[in-house]
């Protein structure tokens, strides 16, 4: 006699060990991520997922990087970054222009690296409509400039690694203007919820038919 398993626990189970898999996968390195898509227009910095706020404590992480806010006004924020050990980079200024698809610049992240540990790091956006000034690449400054396209997802401006025994890399990570998503009317959301509902019990009924 054959046991019924409804479908139901099968697609539980799915996801509690596609959740489990995923969370031992996980990136295990420091983040340092700019957020400019809240809508009270405010840049929103988190550091490890933990919320960098003005005036508040340094930050510290397991792999020993930390991370301070300095500045923080709508469309701009300044960032102090410790990364202990030799990160092994010059003492240069980079510049990241972050381009929106129609090629207007929208962000430009700027990081300067004076002297190891500390990494100071701004990122300013356009504020009601007006330009911003693109970084340039110039080697007499000791500066380069990368040019990025935003996606509206979380992306990589640059990685820092280090020298420091049993410290990550530090990822500058970034989002800037995500698309918007209509969520669904109740509607359909209750007539998606009628036909799941009736596709599993159908299911259920001709298993038993079989049994």
């Amino acid at each position: 006699m054959r046991r019924f398993v409804h479908p139901l626990f099968t697609l539980t189970l799915t996801l509690i060990l596609a959740g489990s898999i995923a969370s031992t996968s996980a990136h295990a390195d420091d983040i340092l991520l700019f957020d400019d898509s809240a809508p009270n227009g405010l840049i929103n910095v988190t550091f490890n997922g933990i919320p960098v706020v003005l005036g508040g404590p340094i930050i510290s992480t397991p792999s020993q990087s930390t991370a301070q806010i300095l500045t923080s006004s709508p469309e701009n924020v300044g960032v102090q970054l410790f990364v202990f050990g030799n990160p092994n980079l010059p003492s240069v200024t980079n510049y990241f222009n972050i381009y929106e698809p129609d090629g207007t610049l929208g962000d430009v992240i700027t990081m300067t690296i004076s002297g190891d540990p500390v990494i100071g790091i701004t990122f300013q956006s356009a504020l009601n409509g007006v330009p911003l000034a693109p970084g340039i690449t110039d080697p007499a400054a000791g500066s380069t400039a990368t040019n990025l396209f935003e996606t509206g997802q979380v992306q990589t401006a640059t990685i820092l690694t280090t020298s420091f025994p049993g410290t990550a890399p530090v990822d500058i990570n970034f989002i800037s203007d995500p698309p918007t998503v209509a969520a669904p009317e109740p509607s359909t959301v209750l007539l998606m919820a009628i036909g799941l509902i009736g596709a599993l019990a159908l299911g259920a009924l001709r298993r038993k038919c079989f049994i």
